[in-house]
């Protein structure tokens, strides 16, 4: 992250890697790629972000797909609790920016995205859930995790079952 802000990324070697994983989803898929998101929120840092909406610009100028925004609503951000260091961090570090981005460039993103917590067991997930989708609009995003358990090294072993078994049921 640390590079993204100081300037040390290449923007035109992102583009160039982002132009090889549009290359290979359009053979295997034979079709353009209707939603791009990033592995852990980086599509909105710095000089990433640029690259990105450059080569949507590039490759799709009339009809681009659509792009995940991790922008949590503005009251949700507010909030005061001592878990919400993964969200502060996640808006911090260039979602504002990114959203008037997307909006100039005419790309179609969401409004507004939970399912950021500390993934701890307690309280229940259906209940951290519930609070999700009650702070959140329309054209928005949920995200999850669920997965049987997992390896040892996997952050997010105990949250994953938890999310599985949700996700099976109707809320």
């Amino acid at each position: 992250m640390w590079q993204a802000f100081s300037g040390q990324l290449s923007q035109e070697a992102i583009e160039t890697e982002l132009e090889a994983q549009l290359r290979q989803f359009k053979a295997a898929m034979q079709i353009n790629p209707m939603f791009i998101d990033g592995h852990q929120h980086i599509q909105h840092l710095p000089v990433i972000r640029d690259a990105l909406i450059a080569v949507i610009n590039n490759h799709f100028p009339e009809a681009p797909p659509y792009v995940r925004l991790c922008a949590a609503p503005s009251f949700a951000i507010s909030r005061k609790r001592a878990d919400m260091h993964k969200q502060w961090i996640i808006h911090f570090t260039g979602v504002n920016q990114f959203r008037k981005m997307l909006s100039a460039s005419g790309i179609p993103h969401n409004a507004a995205f939970a399912g950021i917590y500390n993934f701890k067991p307690t309280p229940p997930y259906r209940a951290v859930f519930q609070q999700f989708l009650a702070t959140l609009q329309d054209n928005s995003i949920v995200m999850c995790h669920p997965g049987d358990a997992s390896d040892a090294d996997d952050a997010l072993k105990i949250s994953r079952p938890l999310e599985l078994g949700l996700s099976l049921i109707h809320i």
